[in-house]
């Protein structure tokens, strides 16, 4: 059985590796609740994305396009919310990179020493009821999947559903 620090040695291995091959590594981490995050977005001045609750195969391909269209210049760096891939949108909500220095630890432990600081991003999305984990009405039970951890309190104002938002 390999030791924790075998296992964080061999991640940053792959890491380096696909930057070094495709300029990002997306991380992927099952548990309660699973994740996915990015490593390398810091690289061409973008904020590194994380998001829960999803399967690796919902966000990945999204993520890999996010950072195409940044590194082409077709797409912000900054963007802050998403209309056109998924059925309801999903916002990218800033979070404080100290929140993440215990989950994201590849990307931690990647820019270590670059003079690199990594800003974050979590992708936020709906329950099926239209309710984002930073509303009241948000459903509890997938609170647990999708833990939140930006500072939002309300939808942008053209998103509608004004029912009472906290």
């Amino acid at each position: 059985m390999r030791s924790r620090v075998e296992i964080e040695e061999r991640r940053q291995r792959d890491v380096r590796q696909h930057i070094a091959e495709y300029g990002i590594s997306v991380q992927f981490i099952s548990g309660n609740p699973s994740f996915i995050y990015t490593v390398g977005m810091t690289i061409i001045g973008a904020p590194e994305l994380i998001c829960f609750g999803l399967s690796p195969e919902s966000v990945f391909g999204a993520i890999n396009m996010f950072y195409e269209e940044i590194r082409l210049g077709k797409r912000k760096k900054d963007f802050s919310r998403e209309d056109d891939i998924w059925a309801q949108p999903f916002y990218f909500d800033p979070v404080e990179p100290s929140k993440l220095a215990e989950i994201a630890t590849a990307t931690f432990a990647y820019f270590e020493g670059s003079g690199l600081t990594p800003a974050f991003k979590q992708i936020v999305y709906p329950d099926p009821r239209g309710f984002y984990p930073f509303e009241a009405q948000f459903d509890e039970a997938r609170r647990a999947r999708q833990p939140y951890f930006g500072t939002r309190k309300r939808r942008d104002a053209d998103h509608g559903m004004s029912l009472g938002l906290n």
